[in-house]
């Protein structure tokens, strides 16, 4: 292979601050792009580290990470792990065994959210989205069995996955 021809150019890549994110406030719909088992750094729990594309609209393709961190019954934080599981349709209730491969089932599964804006990592000036809510499945919510939404928690600044 021959060698690569490169200019760096410190000054532009320092004004290239934002990747490309959508509006916060609105609903969207992402498929789930990669997902990948790993341990929580903060808190030694289980987690699923997600990839999403945006999968239609004005912002399709936008990618959003999240982590789906598994919080066992009893403590702070369960309910958003069953509200998480239940938006993907996955099993929930009772002991269940869920892999990051369930994730990918038909080529991804596909989820609605709520987005919103912060800056990352902190005090960068950088954008990025991150998922706010899901939605759950329209059965659920027809059945009147849905939860109230709940806010996702957002991983702490370094347990983000860096946008590629």
């Amino acid at each position: 292979m021959s060698p690569i021809a490169f200019a760096g150019d410190a000054e532009a890549a320092a004004a290239d601050t934002n990747y490309p994110y959508a509006p916060a406030g609105e609903a969207y719909f992402l498929k789930v792009r990669n997902a990948k088992e790993q341990i929580s750094k903060k808190s030694g729990r289980p987690m699923i580290a997600l990839e999403y594309v945006i999968a239609e609209g004005e912002h399709e393709g936008l990618h959003v990470f999240n982590y789906l961190v598994f919080i066992e019954a009893g403590a702070k934080g369960h309910g958003m792990t069953i509200h998480a599981l239940k938006a993907h349709g996955l099993p929930w209730e009772g002991d269940v065994e869920i892999s990051a491969a369930d994730f990918m089932a038909d080529g991804g599964i596909m989820v609605k959210v709520d987005l919103g804006v912060e800056e990352y990592p902190v005090g960068s000036k950088q954008m990025k989205n991150v998922i706010k809510k899901f939605h759950l499945p329209p059965s659920d919510e027809e059945a009147g069995t849905a939860q109230e939404p709940v806010e996702e928690p957002q991983a702490p600044v370094e347990e983000k996955i860096s946008p590629k």
